[in-house]
């Protein structure tokens, strides 16, 4: 929105300081946005370029922004390099979304399929336990079986806690780029 608002009033020819007071004038903008709209005016005021003071706002504003802006000071072609970014930025957000809803159905499906094999291990297997238990030998299979069964049983809140921590910590792990940037790799 910043950008197609942007690009759009400087290419019906508003100046760029004007196109900011309008932009932070506007209704229905939340506070964290009019703030950033009016420390980029009170910037542009001063005589900073756009890209600087968008700089100076990180990291509210893309780099990827930020060099195209540089860019387009530098050939005079602002609004039309807003308007591309607009473009730009509504392709790129339809396709996180798609990619999102697309990854929807393999995530619930997972957690169901975890879901179904700890409650037949925590419920099901264990009410089986005593008639197995006559028998004078059981196969390899069904004594881990059933050892996995009374392990799940026993430290079922262990291992809600030890997943729930390794979720959180491998959100927190993949959000430093080092690591992220392996686990692209």
């Amino acid at each position: 929105e910043f950008c197609r608002g942007l690009g759009t009033l400087l290419s019906a020819g508003v100046p760029l300081v004007r196109a900011f007071r309008i932009m932070a004038d506007e209704r229905g903008l939340n506070a964290r946005t009019r703030l950033l709209y009016n420390t980029l005016l009170k910037e542009l005021r001063k005589g900073v370029p756009l890209s600087d003071a968008m700089h100076q706002c990180a990291p509210a504003f893309p780099e990827l922004l930020i060099a195209m802006t540089r860019s387009a000071e530098g050939t005079g072609s602002i609004d039309a390099s807003f308007l591309r970014m607009g473009r730009y930025y509504d392709r790129e957000h339809k396709v996180n979304q798609q990619v999102g809803n697309s990854l929807m159905y393999p995530i619930i499906l997972s957690v169901m399929i975890v879901g179904v094999i700890a409650i037949l291990m925590g419920f099901v297997v264990p009410q089986f336990m005593p008639m197995f238990e006559q028998m004078d030998s059981l196969p390899l299979p069904t004594v881990i079986l059933f050892a996995v069964s009374d392990f799940v049983s026993a430290n079922w809140v262990l291992i809600i806690l030890v997943a729930a921590f390794l979720v959180v910590g491998g959100r927190i792990a993949l959000a430093q780029p080092a690591v992220r940037r392996q686990w692209d790799r």
